[in-house]
């Protein structure tokens, strides 16, 4: 597949997609968009701001890692072989829920980072 081809899909996916913000008309001058038009996507999206961080944010966002469907199979899937007396295979699930865990507080770390490199730019 040429390069062109894949990136003009891309570009007619994006631009036609129903949440994306260019599927307006393009602006006819380079230097952004008319007042009109400012004012037009104001009123169909709404503002553009950040949101602010819950007062429990961090309390949340512990219970919705702890949440993670991975991690519930595999937690319950410990515990059943605990409960059978399968102390080995109940340990190694019940371990294996570190890396699970790991994981997904570094993607959210990663998100939260980025989050604030862009509330940054303003």
């Amino acid at each position: 597949m040429r390069r062109g081809s894949w990136t003009r899909r891309v570009s007619a996916a994006i631009k036609n997609s129903p949440g994306s913000v260019g599927a307006g008309p393009a602006p006819e001058r380079s230097g952004g968009l008319s007042t009109a038009q400012a004012l037009e996507r104001l009123r169909a999206f709404g503002p553009n701001r950040m949101v602010r961080p819950r007062r429990l944010g961090r309390l949340a966002e512990t219970l919705r890692t702890l949440a993670d469907p991975m991690a519930l199979m595999l937690a319950a899937a410990g515990l059943v072989y605990l409960a059978l007396g399968e102390r080995t295979e109940g340990f190694i699930l019940l371990a294996a829920l570190g890396p699970v865990l790991a994981v997904d507080v570094a993607l959210e770390a990663r998100s939260r980072a980025a989050l604030k490199k862009l509330a940054g730019r303003r």
